[in-house]
């Protein structure tokens, strides 16, 4: 099987500069383990692999170790790959990904693209018991905008919350202040 490939500096106006990105084009989908080899020999941080589809296209993102969901630069750089490279001559192109559909408009001389909105969860990490030592916290809570399926690609923020201000906790009965760290 003969292959073509692409390297992309995104965010660059010359190259070795910007982040690179290997991008494949696909006539269709060979196995996984072939798509995993490929991007291992790359050694980039990401290879994109697309296959037309419907108008559209099939996205997929490999780092040398394993496929991610989710991975801007390698995006912009296959869809500069298809404007540039593959004169498509619509004005956006449509992307169906792990992630939903994403988008690439050209616009003059730039790419612009949309990101999936996602939607922050909190979760339950403790609650006090009544007659806990730590009753005036009432729960610890875990907030983040990484879905489950996160596997990097894109920064993302998490914090821990407290219900109540924490002025210190013991452990273990020590009377040491403890500072809970995430």
């Amino acid at each position: 099987m003969r292959l073509k490939q692409y390297q992309v500096d995104a965010f660059a106006e010359r190259v070795f500069e910007g982040n690179p990105a290997a991008v494949c084009p696909l006539e269709a989908w060979p196995h996984d383990g072939l798509l995993q080899a490929i991007a291992e020999e790359n050694n980039l941080s990401e290879t994109a692999f697309f296959v037309a589809d419907k108008g559209g296209f099939e996205l997929r993102w490999f780092t040398p170790v394993a496929e991610v969901d989710l991975c801007g630069h390698a995006t912009l750089a296959t869809a500069h790959v298809i404007f540039e490279m593959l004169n498509y001559s619509k004005p956006v192109v449509s992307f169906q990904t792990r992630s939903g559909e994403l988008t690439v408009k050209r616009k003059e001389n730039r790419l612009e693209m949309n990101f999936p909105a996602v939607v922050p969860t909190s979760t339950v990490l403790w609650s006090s018991p009544t007659g806990h030592p730590a009753k005036h916290i009432a729960q610890i809570r875990w907030a983040s905008d990484r879905p489950a399926s996160y596997a990097g690609g894109v920064s993302c923020s998490t914090r821990c919350t407290l219900s109540h201000p924490l002025q210190h906790l013991p452990l273990s009965g020590r009377r040491s202040p403890s500072t809970i760290r995430v």
